[in-house]
């Protein structure tokens, strides 16, 4: 079963409104050894803030370890995060609310999807990427000059339990490890591909 161990407390409307006023996105992120839950206290949309490489200031935080054992408890020391420090980050619309509706509309156009798995260890992401035409899946291993990469109808992964998503989520380029095209974004896969099993398909037949 997932663990769905990172998702937010529910707050009160007004505290939401509160925070939302105060130009705050609402995140659920991951780190080497923390998950995190809180809020971004940014003007920008959350990948263009993090992409800008500085410090983002923080409030309203909780934290965990990764591994679910524990619930989220509050984080009142931890008031700002360096985005290299993040490895994957749910930010809901916040995370891909970059572009205006006619750049938008040319990267449908113009862009390719793909179903990836993205081995960021400990992580592994798996979802659908956008990319130019002529440039494949391994090319997210290329230097590029953002540090977050979108990553669409993903889920976030602790080996084959998913910790975040479905959601839009921002991988941090500089933990990607490795890519791989699948023909389907479902749990099966993942778990299939992490473990070396043969898909049914793949299987020999029996002997005799």
């Amino acid at each position: 079963m997932p663990f769905n161990f990172l998702r937010r407390r529910r707050r009160d409307a007004a505290a939401d409104a509160a925070d939302a006023a105060a130009g705050g996105y609402s995140f659920e992120g991951l780190t080497e050894e923390w998950r995190l839950a809180g809020y971004l206290v940014i003007e920008s949309p959350v990948r263009e803030a993090l992409n800008k490489r500085e410090a983002l200031k923080l409030r309203g935080m909780l934290w965990g370890a990764i591994d679910g054992t524990d619930p989220l408890g509050p984080a009142s020391g931890l008031k700002t995060v360096d985005p290299y420090d993040l490895i994957v980050i749910a930010a809901g619309a916040g995370a891909a609310d970059i572009l205006d509706t006619n750049q938008k509309q040319a990267l449908r156009v113009h862009r390719v999807p793909y179903q990836v798995r993205l081995d960021c260890n400990p992580f592994q992401i798996v979802g659908t990427v956008h990319l130019p035409p002529g440039s494949p899946p391994e090319s997210l291993l290329d230097r590029h000059s953002e540090l977050f990469l979108a990553v669409t109808d993903a889920g976030a992964y602790l080996n084959d339990h998913l910790l975040l998503g479905p959601d839009v989520l921002l991988v941090n380029r500089s933990y990607l490890r490795g890519v791989k095209q699948i023909e389907s974004a479902g749990d099966e896969v993942l778990e299939a591909e992490a473990e070396g099993e043969q898909r049914p398909e793949e299987a020999s037949p029996p002997s005799g």
